[in-house]
């Protein structure tokens, strides 16, 4: 797996931490274990859906294997030792979502549209795993109500500023991803824009700028040579930007210190001020769901009373508990890695049956 070698501070990541890969949306991870998994010559199925967990008893004893609905009918999956589930959260599941968090009403997903998210988990509940963390909903800049794409430009939280359609800024770029989503729907509008200049715009790989320049044809996303122009096809005040850009510039990069927001030192370092500038929609989408089966840290899966369900793992937004309120950005990856390593070296341990 490649990275570049560069350590940043990404949106939500709350710390100087994020290592960013050469190649865009998850493919250098896919890439990497796709290859693995042919070596071993370990089979993938698609268009397989998990509809039920077998277990000796609905609520006792192991769990033998999975019920599946494909193409052909109806398949029974027997397993020789453990099951692990690694479904995903249910961020796409709009009525599971706003039930445990009415904030996100009538909010999107940048989830990938999935009619059957939350089925796995719902079928571990019936044979005895037991749910926590299920009101923690986090949500991350998307595409606003009415408006087709999602772009991000907000990455990196040292070079990108949010501000409302009066051209202010409404928060620290630096903040919890919770603190973000707040300050953004509480604009009139329910949405904002992020603001970058050419330098950090170049910084973005192939697939942010595709996004971009999809944006600018379709009017969401703009860019122009200075503030004034680009507030002017942004909608947004023009002097309100100026003014805004000014201070951010001349009063807290320079002086390393943000009275309005709190910006943390380290995320003042950079001046917004090399044309041509760049800018985007930047409302709110349902990103990750922080709660989900509850695990020991072996992975396996815990009911209602603590006990073990045996045979049976979970790893991954999945899970839940282990983020607490708020996912720090960047820490999924350790989530889905670290407790996918875990959950399938245990599952492997099992006798067979």
């Amino acid at each position: 797996m490649e990275f570049q070698p560069r350590v940043f501070q990404m949106f939500g990541g709350l710390y100087p931490r994020a290592h960013q890969p050469v190649e865009p949306k998850g493919k250098g991870y896919i890439q990497v274990l796709l290859k693995a998994l042919k070596e071993r010559n370990v089979p993938i199925r698609t268009n397989v859906r998990v509809t039920e967990i077998i277990r000796e008893t609905p609520v006792s004893g192991d769990v033998r294997g999975v019920r599946c609905e494909t193409k052909e009918g109806v398949r029974w999956i027997r397993a020789r030792q453990g099951v692990v589930l690694a479904a995903g959260g249910f961020s796409a599941n709009k009525y599971l979502r706003e039930l445990h968090d009415p904030r996100v009403k009538n909010l999107g997903t940048d989830n990938l549209p999935n009619q059957t998210a939350g089925d796995v988990m719902m079928a571990a509940v019936r044979v005895g795993a037991y749910l926590v963390g299920m009101d923690f909903i986090q949500s991350t800049p998307g595409a606003p109500a009415g408006k087709k794409m999602k772009i991000i430009l907000n990455t990196k939280v040292a070079e990108s500023i949010y501000v409302d359609k009066r051209g202010s800024r409404i928060v620290d770029e630096g903040a919890r991803r919770d603190q973000i989503r707040d300050a953004v729907l509480a604009t009139p509008e329910r949405y904002a824009y992020t603001v970058v200049d050419n330098e950090t715009y170049e910084s973005y790989n192939s697939a942010v700028h595709s996004s971009v320049e999809e944006g600018i044809r379709i009017n969401e996303a703009w860019t122009a040579p200075t503030i004034r122009e680009l507030a002017q096809k942004m909608g947004v005040d023009p002097e309100g930007l100026e003014k805004t850009i000014d201070r951010y510039n001349n009063v807290l990069v320079k002086n390393q210190k943000d009275p309005d927001f709190g910006k943390a030192p380290r995320n003042l370092t950079k001046r917004i001020e090399k044309g041509p500038f760049w800018a985007c929609y930047t409302g709110m989408t349902v990103h990750h769901t922080m709660g989900g089966i509850n695990c020991n840290t072996k992975a396996q899966v815990l009911d209602w009373q603590g006990n073990v369900v045996p045979r049976l793992y979970a790893a991954g937004e999945i899970t839940g508990g282990i983020h607490g309120t708020n996912r720090v950005g960047g820490n999924a990856f350790l989530d889905c890695m670290v407790y996918g390593q875990i959950a399938g070296i245990n599952a492997g341990k099992e006798r067979r049956a």
